[in-house]
């Protein structure tokens, strides 16, 4: 990295970071519920992934800057066309679309930037953590907003729902009388629907984009009934379960992609005698108690990690190969 961009992005995690303890001060609920989730995911593609947590910590910069200036300037502009996006089709209808759409820019940014600099593209797991990155970055400035401007806001918080342990919510964002899963859980499961859907592609053949297409549709719909009920209380959103569905479907496309990619991982883990020399030696590294000890655990950890996501984005460029030839040969 040239001395530049290491400035620049310095530069650009401190003002993140200052950000960050701003928006925790004046909304510290929303802040953790935002940051266990992303935690939570970070865990579950450990393994998996093939790009690093900066690159979530990016997708989450642009979801709490850019996108939400575009939403707030989308906002203004239909106001100044004398129109009020706070009532009718425009609120239920038109602002979901909206807010989904833009939400996924962060996504392709990176992964955009991510292709210029590498040969392979991410896989399942990679856009299952960005797109929850950049939706939890959206979710950060939007439910601090409320809570910041509405005290009272507080008594929906508290009411959650999903797959949980204990207190522990694995979708946090789930939560308030109209069912919505979060713009964290819900973005995450678009992108990783498109993740699951080209993971799929040799099986689904031409078929395949009906996965990312029903994701999509659905966390639209739900966020439009939802948005529906807020204005109108009606009972519209029990179509979609009033959003007591979506983080059950949301655990179980994250575990189909984990499943899919820990596949394609050990069978590049099996098949490489130098991948898996590399990740057993930077590992052996990492955990050693007896001389030679690393002198920095964390740079030791950082290559293990290295290699770790070198191996995955091996497995992926695979696991395309293989599928491509399966689909020459049906």
């Amino acid at each position: 990295m040239s001395p530049m961009r290491e400035i620049v992005g310095i530069a650009a995690l401190g003002l993140l970071t200052g950000t960050f303890l701003v928006l925790a001060f004046h909304a510290p609920g929303p802040v953790l519920r935002e940051t266990q989730f992303l935690l939570l995911i970070l865990a579950l593609t450990l393994l998996t992934r093939s790009m690093s947590a900066g690159s979530g910590v990016a997708a989450l910069g642009l979801g709490l800057g850019p996108v939400v200036l575009l939403v707030i300037g989308v906002g203004r502009a239909i106001e100044a066309a004398g129109l009020d996006s706070q009532w009718g089709i425009l609120n239920w209808g038109v602002v979901p679309i909206i807010e989904e759409t833009f939400k996924l820019a962060p996504v392709a940014f990176v992964v955009w930037l991510h292709a210029r600099r590498q040969r392979f593209g991410p896989n399942p797991s990679d856009l299952l953590m960005l797109g929850c990155f950049a939706g939890a970055g959206f979710a950060l400035a939007e439910n601090v907003m409320w809570v910041y401007n509405n005290a009272g806001v507080a008594t929906d918080i508290a009411w959650r729902y999903g797959p949980h342990v204990g207190g522990l919510y694995v979708v946090p964002g789930a939560w308030g009388v109209a069912g919505y899963a979060g713009h964290a859980a819900a973005t995450g499961f678009i992108a990783g629907g498109y993740g699951l859907g080209v993971a799929l592609r040799s099986r689904l053949h031409t078929r395949w984009w009906i996965v990312p297409a029903a994701c999509a549709g659905w966390v639209v719909l739900e966020h439009a009934l939802r948005n529906l009920y807020v204005i109108s209380e009606t009972r519209a959103s029990l179509i979609v379960a009033n959003g007591r569905l979506t983080p059950w479907l949301f655990l179980a496309l994250s575990a189909a992609i984990v499943v899919i990619d820990y596949r394609s991982h050990r069978a590049a883990f099996a098949r490489s005698a130098r991948l898996r020399r590399r990740v057993r030696l930077t590992w052996a590294a990492l955990i050693r108690t007896a001389p030679p000890v690393p002198r920095s655990r964390v740079n030791a950890g950082r290559m293990f990690m290295s290699q770790l996501r070198l191996l995955n984005a091996t497995a992926w460029v695979v696991h395309t190969r293989d599928r491509r030839a399966a689909r020459r040969t049906s």
